[in-house]
């Protein structure tokens, strides 16, 4: 196998040089494993299967199956078609699968028959029956590994047509829709180079190997589990240890029972593992998503007995910056790192001028791992890219003399208090620190007088009483914070919404904010009633 050899070519000697090699534990499955070997010739069974359907080149599958070993099957029988894989989130409303479903197009929608208590077939009912031209409903059962014949239909495929030669590194490979802040969901789409360069990046960074046990418990309809999990773990030769839903004491047990050497997850799977009564060691956890004070980072990182490092990555981008792993770890996770190999970051102002180490501005990236397009809309890629190819992120960060960034907040979520601009993530990561808070966003409510002002949403701690308004006052005057920058409404909730990979939907607190502006509240008004969950 030569250095350059492409993400297929790689998994294609693993499976006919190593096939005794484990690749797939799915802990929620009875047996739970499948070896390379083992993995190869399901692929071939299920390829056929989609082949005898007309499934080719360009063709368009959505699939909206958890973590489960089924997952990986069917994304790679797709990819052996040279078809495009199209996971959907398992957790999606019914008018945000119509809006994709009519969008990619699909021929094919597989579903799981039994997931989360859902009502799988009224729901591909309602769906289907609004589309002009629906695709054909597939539900797939989970069961032990190696057994097709949960696939139903699918499994009947041996004997079929003649399959066609894995394709190259410029075939397109997967439509991906954001779940983002945004609430506009968009389907980026990449091919097979450029998935292949942004888990090679991630092997040479953090020097991961065939040795490692990649754990995911990330939804693999989300680039973090897709990419930096589920394929990651494929690349390599791996191991990958899949959880379908996520409880912190089922992850920890995974992580010990298997020998789990790295994981890739948003911070708040991090600070659960962490606040475990026994949390498992974990050897390298790679932290993305959300703001958390870099001190609950140091103490999580003590009590899992590894190493963690910040990182900032994008569907559209792949990972763009890390932490590096060096011997002195302390800084890893009080920033969110440097450019990763192959991107290039620059912070900007206004006027797209690059600024100066220490001031503030927009983050714009450049990686060998880019997405291809915007499915239908070539103009959103023009707009979200300049003359060079650099990345619009959206965000506002600070770079330090060393190239190391920090991410300040999101350009949508900064709070003009009368013209002053409020630093939502430093707030943050002071009240997440507050007794009796497990999380907290902070967002805009309009006023008439000053624009904005600033609301915070808290979460209480399990088994805690809710800090009111005047005890999250009293707690940011002993952190000396700037009066002009407290919160001036504080309400709790249940859970924060987030999306797939822990970030928080801000653009969904905004709008609970402005829709109760109509009525004047006390400070400390609850709306406990409300529930989100991690997403």
């Amino acid at each position: 196998m030569t250095v350059d050899a492409t993400g297929i070519e790689r998994l294609q000697w693993t499976i006919k040089h190593q096939a005794w090699r484990m690749a797939v534990v799915d802990v929620s499955a009875p047996g739970s494993a499948i070896t390379y070997g083992n993995l190869g010739s399901l692929v071939e069974q299920i390829a056929q299967a989609l082949s005898a359907r007309k499934i080719g080149p360009g063709s368009v599958i959505a699939y909206q199956v958890p973590n489960w070993w089924e997952f990986t099957v069917l994304t790679l029988a797709i990819w052996r078609l040279n078809a495009i894989a199209a996971p959907l989130l398992p957790g999606l409303g019914e008018r945000e699968i119509a809006q994709m479903l009519t969008a990619s197009k699909a021929s094919l929608w597989i579903i799981p028959r039994s997931f989360r208590g859902r009502d799988w077939r009224g729901m591909a009912e309602e769906v289907t029956h609004g589309l002009a031209d629906p695709p054909v409903v597939v539900p797939v059962e989970h069961r032990s590994p190696g057994d097709l014949r949960g696939f139903g239909r699918l499994s009947e495929g041996e004997g079929g047509p003649l399959l066609p030669r894995w394709g190259g590194n410029d075939m397109l490979a997967q439509l991906l829709f954001t779940s983002g802040t945004t609430g506009e969901p968009k389907g980026v789409l990449h091919s097979h180079g450029s998935l292949t360069r942004a888990v090679e990046r991630h092997r040479e960074r953090f020097g991961l190997g065939p040795d490692d046990h990649i754990f995911v418990p990330s939804p693999m309809a989300h680039q973090t589990g897709f990419l930096y999990g589920m394929l990651l773990a494929l690349y390599l030769g791996a191991t990958g240890v899949y959880l379908d839903q996520w409880e912190p004491n089922q992850a920890a047990a995974a992580i010990r029972n298997h020998g789990v050497t790295f994981v890739q997850a948003a911070l708040p799977f991090l600070v659960d593992l962490g606040r475990l009564q026994e949390p498992p060691t974990v050897p390298l956890f790679v932290a993305t998503g959300s703001s958390v004070p870099n001190t609950l980072v140091s103490d999580i990182g003590t009590k899992l007995r590894g190493q963690i490092v910040k990182a900032w990555g994008s569907t559209e981008t792949g990972l763009a910056t890390s932490g590096e792993l060096q011997g002195d770890l302390t800084h890893g996770w009080n920033h969110d790192g440097c450019a990763m190999p192959g991107a290039e970051v620059f912070i900007r102002d206004a006027q797209n001028q690059t600024v100066l180490p220490g001031i503030e501005g927009k983050l714009w990236v450049r990686t060998d791992s880019m997405f291809v397009e915007y499915l239908n809309h070539p103009e959103w890629r023009q707009e979200v890219l300049d003359d060079e190819g650099f990345f619009d992120t959206g965000d506002l960060a600070v770079m330090d003399d060393d190239g190391n960034i920090t991410i300040t907040g999101r350009e949508k979520d900064v709070i003009n208090r009368g013209g002053e601009k409020i630093p939502v993530v430093e707030v943050e990561a002071l009240l997440y620190q507050c007794p009796g808070v497990a999380d907290v966003a902070i967002v805009a409510m309009p006023d008439e007088r000053l624009g904005e002002r600033a609301l915070a949403y808290i979460v209480p701690q399990d088994g805690a009483e809710a800090p009111g308004f005047e005890q999250v006052i009293a707690y940011l005057q002993t952190r000396k914070l700037a009066k002009i920058y407290w919160p001036e409404r504080v309400e709790v909730l249940n859970g924060l919404p987030r999306t797939a990979s822990g970030k928080v939907q801000k653009f969904k607190l905004r709008q609970m904010a402005a829709m109760r502006f109509g009525r004047e509240m006390a400070p400390s008004e609850s709306i406990a009633d409300v529930s989100f969950g991690k997403g």
